[in-house]
């Protein structure tokens, strides 16, 4: 339930379980940029590409072939996207 006694509708917790860890991610790239600027991005694509590889579904309790399938392109899709995009908007200093 939300706090406004309304029961919150299942897709908003899909669309938050989307958008936090992508803001997360985006979070610490900014950190990285602050504390390490020559070596942030390459420490942030080395970041994600083991949370990426650790989100895949490798144990399929009760999920059909099918779905884990369904479950690893959509995990692989939002990488594409989102990865690229914050590495190609940091400022990369050399």
């Amino acid at each position: 339930m939300c706090s406004a006694g309304r029961p919150v509708h299942p897709d908003q917790r899909d669309d938050a379980a989307s958008v936090v860890p992508a803001l997360l991610g985006w979070g610490l790239l900014e950190l990285l940029e602050r504390f390490a600027p020559r070596r942030a991005t390459v420490v942030w694509e080395a970041l994600t590409a083991l949370v990426f590889v650790g989100s895949l579904p490798f144990n399929g309790v009760g999920l059909t072939t099918s779905d884990l399938l369904l479950l690893a392109l959509m995990h692989l899709i939002v990488a594409a996207a989102v990865i690229p995009a914050f590495v190609i908007t940091s400022p990369r200093r050399f």
